[in-house]
C-alpha cells in the first residue's frame, strides 16, 4: 500500500505543476463573478486509529458570488471501504460548502472554507462538519486541476456537546479536475 500512496503523491504533484510547465508566461486565469463550476474528484482517506482506508470519488457544483473570491456549492461523494479484514461497505456524503478564494496569484488559486452536511449509507445517517483548504491550478481560462484537504468531524445532532472528539474524525485528501463557465466579466484569454 505504501507504494500506491507514493504514486498518488507523485500524480498530485504532477497535476499541480503541469499548468506552469504547459503554459509558460501566458496570461493568468481566475474565476469571475457569477461563474459556475463543476468539478470531478477522487479521494483517499484514513479514519484516525484505523489500519485501513477508503477510496472514493465525487462531483461538486459551485457558484461564485458577485465577489468572485466567495464560492458556495454542494458536493456529492461516494466512498468504498477497501480494508480486506472487514466486509465491504459504502458511505455517501452530501455537503454544502462555502469557500474563500485568494485571487491574483496568477494561474494558481488557493482557497479555504468549511462545510456542513450528511454522511449516509443504507443503514445510518449522521452529520459532518469541518474545515477545508486547497489549490486550483488553471490549465486554460476555464479548466483547472485541484488538490484539496478537509478534516471531518461527525455528530448525531447539531450542538457543541454532540460533535465527537478527534478519534472519530477523518483526514480526506482529494485531487480533481474542474471547469468554470458563464461568469459576468472579462475572462483571461490565452
Amino acid at each position: 500500500m505504501t507504494k500506491w500512496i507514493r504514486n498518488l503523491k507523485f500524480i498530485l504533484a504532477a497535476a499541480l505543476v503541469f499548468p506552469l510547465i504547459s503554459a509558460g508566461n501566458q496570461v493568468s486565469a481566475q474565476p469571475v463573478s457569477n461563474d459556475q463550476e463543476i468539478k470531478v474528484t477522487g479521494n483517499l482517506f484514513r479514519p484516525l486509529g484505523q489500519r485501513g482506508g477508503v477510496f472514493g470519488g465525487g462531483v461538486s457544483y459551485g457558484w461564485y458570488m458577485n465577489n468572485p473570491a466567495w464560492q458556495v456549492g454542494i458536493r456529492q461523494g461516494l466512498n468504498i471501504d477497501w480494508d480486506r479484514d472487514s466486509s465491504d461497505h459504502w458511505v455517501a456524503t452530501t455537503v454544502p460548502f462555502v469557500d474563500y478564494h485568494f485571487l491574483n496569484w496568477g494561474r494558481y488559486v488557493p482557497f479555504v472554507g468549511g462545510f456542513l452536511g450528511a454522511v449516509w449509507n443504507d443503514r445510518d445517517i449522521e452529520g459532518t462538519i469541518g474545515p477545508e483548504a486547497g489549490l486550483k491550478a488553471y490549465m486554460d481560462p476555464n479548466t483547472f486541476v485541484s488538490a484539496q484537504y478537509r478534516y471531518e468531524w461527525f455528530f448525531d445532532k447539531l450542538d457543541s456537546g454532540s460533535i465527537r472528539d478527534t478519534s472519530s474524525a477523518n483526514h480526506v485528501g482529494t485531487i480533481g479536475i474542474g471547469y468554470t463557465w458563464g461568469g459576468a466579466g472579462q475572462r483571461a484569454t490565452w
